[in-house]
């Protein structure tokens, strides 16, 4: 064990501004240091939405950036604390260059240029990289080094590239940046000890404690299986499947989830499924955002066959490219060859659990693009939360709460009772299945029954039903000499009918009883909700003899219907 070393100087202060609102490891890292070495320095967390938001002042944080001798920062884009960081050190390099020139300042990701020019460390200033000319590289054009490193590119590779256009001087501490993203990235990708270390290489190399014994960043594959109840990483599917064989009878299901940044932050969620799911066979596959359609023909096929039966997708953005953006067809083609459902649960890394219960949208907007609608692209289904951040505390080591990610124990087993129905679709024969098909019918009526703008619903149906029939479910044909309009206006099944009778309704009656049965499952706040809206059921719309009369046509295992009523006004 080291001693502590005694203090004779001015405590340095560290500063960290991050997108990641994970900071267990580093604040055990911390009070790990503080134990053996005591406290030879000071260290201060932020939370970048909370800069960006106004929680913490402008003026409070710009006095930060003066005060910290060492400036770590994780900004993956641009937003407005990227403005105050590039303003406030450019007035203090113009303003008080001695200053200036005591600071280290280290882009700790590379998804930010503005902010990946600001790294200073030693005589190594990024933005001092010559500018594009003939064969050299301006800062731009220098792969993204957070990406690179992921990605899998040797080390040797990165040197002999800066090597051509650094002094030899900053030369070392451009591969020193380097090592530090190591220690980050890899630190939230299961390696927790790598957080200590960087506070460790930065005590050593820049705050003058030379002697100390630093470790090495350690790393994980880009891709791989890591099966969390074996506690073991896999390379090849069929290492994973000789320790862990598939069961015959059983379906397979796809774990896919973040490697780098977020892997630490999705396995409590991982968990939290493969306990829910024992009953099937399991592959938990984690990925780069770069190496996403690599991992899924790798682990998801064995001799170009697909292996898996449905694959749970806890990443956001596109599978391919993810916020970069890549190519779609080659997700097309990649979702063509496995024909099976892509479910996309959400683990909300920015959210807390009580910000989540009193969300009206349950998704900051940012959110709504990135976890919704980006892999909807992709043919992603199923976009329900399952994990928000807990908050474990304040930590004095980080001067700030710290929090991780727990799971919504309700909302991932309503996910999972959704994927066992459509596993148990794959299994049951197309003769056996029952379709229910809703038609437009808004204002309720029989001048609307399908009348969708620019679109001849009652012809497609027919398509529709017809194809079906094809392909093996049970149904009736619709009539050929009458449209949708007509079938429905013929036996009565019209919502708030202006001009048909009611005396012949030929759809389908619900009974109050069963109605009831349905209602009375609901939690208690439900129930009134519907009460305040709707009143005691089963309420006045569309209802006779104590039963509501449901709009539904019946060709024997398809069902069309109108879409339900909200009214009793025309």
């Amino acid at each position: 064990m080291e001693k502590k070393i005694d203090i004779d100087r001015k405590i340095p202060k560290i500063t960290l501004i991050s997108a990641s609102i994970f900071m267990k490891h580093i604040t055990d890292g911390i009070q790990e240091i503080y134990n053996k070495l005591g406290k030879i320095f000071e260290f201060k967390s932020y939370f970048l939405n909370d800069v960006d938001s106004g929680k913490v002042k402008k003026e409070d944080f710009i006095k930060e950036i003066y005060e910290s001798e060492v400036m770590l920062i994780d900004i993956r884009g641009n937003c407005p604390t990227v403005e105050i960081l590039v303003e406030t050190y450019k007035e203090m390099e113009n303003e008080n260059p001695e200053l200036f020139e005591e600071k280290t300042i280290v882009a700790l990701v590379g998804g930010n240029s503005e902010i990946r020019r600001l790294t200073k460390m030693g005589p190594f200033l990024a933005r001092k990289i010559p500018a594009p000319k003939g064969t050299e590289y301006g800062i731009d054009e220098i792969p993204d080094l957070t990406d690179a490193v992921r990605f899998g590119l040797k080390m040797t590779e990165m040197m002999k590239l800066l090597g051509k256009i650094l002094p030899i001087k900053s030369l070392r501490h451009a591969r020193y940046w380097v090592l530090m993203m190591n220690y980050w990235v890899y630190g939230f990708a299961g390696m927790a000890s790598n957080h200590k270390n960087m506070i460790l290489f930065l005590l050593k190399q820049y705050l003058g404690y030379k002697d100390l014994d630093v470790p090495k960043p350690v790393k994980i594959p880009s891709y791989g299986i890591y099966d969390i109840k074996l506690n073991k990483y896999f390379n090849k599917i069929e290492n994973y499947l000789s320790e862990k064989p598939l069961n015959p009878s059983k379906q397979t299901i796809g774990l896919f989830y973040y490697g780098g940044l977020y892997f630490e932050q999705s396995l409590p969620i991982v968990e939290e499924f493969t306990n829910y799911l024992s009953d099937y066979n399991i592959i938990p596959v984690f990925s780069d955002i770069l190496t996403n359609v690599e991992a899924h023909e790798k682990f998801f096929f064995k001799k170009e066959l697909k292996i898996v039966s449905l694959i749970i997708n806890l990443q956001y953005f596109q599978l391919n490219g993810g916020p970069l953006g890549g190519d779609g067809s080659v997700t097309l083609e990649l979702f063509k060859k496995m024909d099976i459902p892509h479910f996309n649960p959400i683990i909300q890394f920015d959210m807390s659990y009580e910000e989540y219960q009193n969300s009206k949208e349950g998704l900051i907007p940012i959110n709504q693009i990135i976890a919704v609608v980006m892999p909807e692209l992709d043919g992603r289904i199923e976009m329900l939360t399952v994990g928000c951040m807990k908050n474990l505390g304040y930590s004095e080591e980080i001067h700030s709460d710290v929090l991780e990610v727990a799971p919504l124990p309700e909302n991932i087993q309503f996910t999972t009772e959704r994927i066992k129905k459509w596993l148990n679709l794959r299994e049951k024969l197309n003769s056996e299945k029952k379709i229910a098909i809703i038609i437009y019918n808004y204002p309720p009526g029989e001048d609307k029954i399908g009348n969708a703008a620019y679109l001849d619903v009652s012809e497609s149906l027919r398509n529709l039903i017809n194809t079906l029939i094809k392909e093996g479910y049970t149904s009736e044909k619709l009539p050929e000499d009458k449209n949708l309009a007509e079938i429905f206006i013929k036996d009565g099944i019209v919502n708030n009918p202006k001009f048909t009778s009611i005396d012949n309704f030929n759809g389908k009656l619900l009974s109050k009883d069963k109605y009831l049965e349905y209602f009375n499952s609901l939690s208690t706040n439900l129930q009134q909700e519907i009460k305040e809206f709707w009143g005691e059921p089963i309420g006045k719309i569309m209802v006779e003899n104590s039963s509501i009369k449901l709009p539904i046509i019946q060709l024997k295992k398809i069902y069309i219907c109108l879409q339900p009523s909200r009214s009793t006004v025309p």
